[in-house]
């Protein structure tokens, strides 16, 4: 059975959006509206024989949680380069430096005490914390 460029095309775009979906470490907070809706519309103008792309279209409106896990984890990132981009501890470290660090390590605790990590874990693994009370969904 011999395949249409058109067939070819519609199962390229697939591909690519499965790539895109199934790559955790490339899906930014963005990737939805940067990547994804010029492929879901690229994709639209093809048949949908197999219901194919019924699907893809169903799991692209369903991304909210892998956006906030994706926002999470850009923010733990640039706090971890913050952090390592400072000089090490001495003992002889100016008091004001010292007071500057403390006090943005405590901003940057209180950042991360707002993330919905514990909702997150919770989403991927189905394990619950009682702590976390906090419905995060809307």
């Amino acid at each position: 059975m011999e395949t249409s460029p058109l067939s070819d095309s519609r199962t390229a775009l697939l591909d690519r959006i499965e790539r895109v979906l199934t790559c955790p470490t490339d899906f930014h907070p963005t990737t939805p509206e940067d990547l994804l809706a010029p492929l879901l519309a690229e994709l639209s103008v093809h048949e949908d024989d197999d219901g194919a792309i019924a699907r893809v279209e169903e799991w692209c409106r369903h991304l909210g949680d892998t956006v906030r896990a994706a926002e999470s984890r850009d923010t733990i990132r640039g706090f971890l380069a913050e952090v390592e981009s400072w000089e090490d501890w001495r003992w002889d470290l100016e008091r004001a430096y010292v007071d500057e660090k403390k006090g943005r390590i405590e901003e940057i605790c209180q950042i991360l005490a707002r993330l919905p990590i514990e909702w997150l874990k919770g989403r991927v693994t189905g394990i619950h914390s009682k702590r976390w009370s906090i419905d995060y969904h809307g």
